[in-house]
């Protein structure tokens, strides 16, 4: 990725060696960038049995951990058994489909268990920041595990004003998304979309920004090899409408207030993933600028 003004919320040295043994596939970790710290996640690849029982509890900080299959043509597919072990207690849940497992701040967990593994699967884990946590309110651990929306049809939607185009928006055909509403007796700070990218889709919109951090991670559609990344995205950045284009396996920060405009994912001549990250229970806009630059165009 070439250098811009805007290059220090880019991080692309994010590939690293697992410290669990028997997993051997390159993990991914990002641990913020230059003016972030409201967000962190790690990313591995599981592809064989194996218990991790020396997880983190993390008990300053909200957690979400994500399990997903890594069938990029049907996210429905999960070849595995997992079994999580919550609270002092021990408490086990037993996962075998996508599943998204909150552990709120003050609550440990482990181990994790990975008991059967036909096909490889991906393990997430996303930390909030302090500020962001609610923490534990009691009840029954179900509340805190959650299941994906799937959606398997192309999305394709415009907005049209005064005979214009506003906005339009191509999605792909595979997503799971998870809002912060549905997460937790009480919600949560967090909310995230996971698409697989396997042809050209766009997203056009006017300049706008959140009051909420927006992170968008780009990783190989190869569990295996993450790393292997042959795709570009275009996006436009500040009120001069900087063009990025980003090309390889990255996470970027789109801080709060920072203007931004479409993302056009094209070519795309391996397919990948791609997740939109929020730490806010939804993805709402909090300014949207009527200017006349010529911005997220080709």
């Amino acid at each position: 990725m070439k250098k811009t003004k805007y290059r220090g919320y880019f991080s692309e040295e994010i590939i690293h060696k697992s410290p669990c043994a028997g997993i051997t596939a390159p993990m991914v970790r990002y641990t913020g960038d230059k003016d972030c710290d409201d967000l962190t996640f790690d990313w591995t690849c599981v592809a064989q049995p194996v218990t991790i029982e020396d997880v983190p509890s993390c008990a300053d900080r909200d957690q979400f951990i994500f399990f997903a299959g890594t069938d990029l043509e049907d996210f429905t597919k999960f070849g595995a058994k997992v079994h999580v072990f919550l609270g002092p207690e021990k408490i086990e849940k037993v996962i075998t489909e996508p599943t998204l497992v909150y552990i709120p701040k003050g609550v440990t967990y482990g181990p994790v268990d990975f008991a059967e593994v036909g096909a490889p699967i991906a393990w997430m884990n996303f930390y909030v920041a302090p500020q962001f946590s609610k923490g534990w309110k009691g009840g029954d651990f179900d509340d805190y595990i959650v299941k994906p929306n799937f959606m398997s049809e192309i999305f394709h939607s415009q907005t049209i004003v005064m005979g214009n185009p506003l906005s339009e928006q191509k999605w792909p055909k595979q997503q799971m998304i998870t809002m912060g509403d549905a997460i937790g007796p009480e919600g949560a700070e967090f909310c995230f979309f996971y698409y697989a990218v396997s042809s050209p889709f766009y997203m056009m919109e006017p300049a706008h920004s959140h009051t909420e951090g927006m992170w968008l991670i780009n990783l190989g559609g190869n569990p295996l090899d993450v790393e292997e990344f042959d795709a570009e995205i275009e996006m436009w950045w500040g009120a001069e409408a900087e063009k990025i284009v980003v090309d390889s396996t990255s996470v970027t920060h789109v801080p709060p207030g920072l203007l931004h405009r479409g993302l056009f994912f094209d070519p795309v001549r391996k397919p990948y993933v791609h997740i939109h990250a929020y730490t806010a229970p939804t993805h709402g806009k909090a300014v949207i600028v009527d200017e006349h630059v010529k911005g997220a165009g080709r």
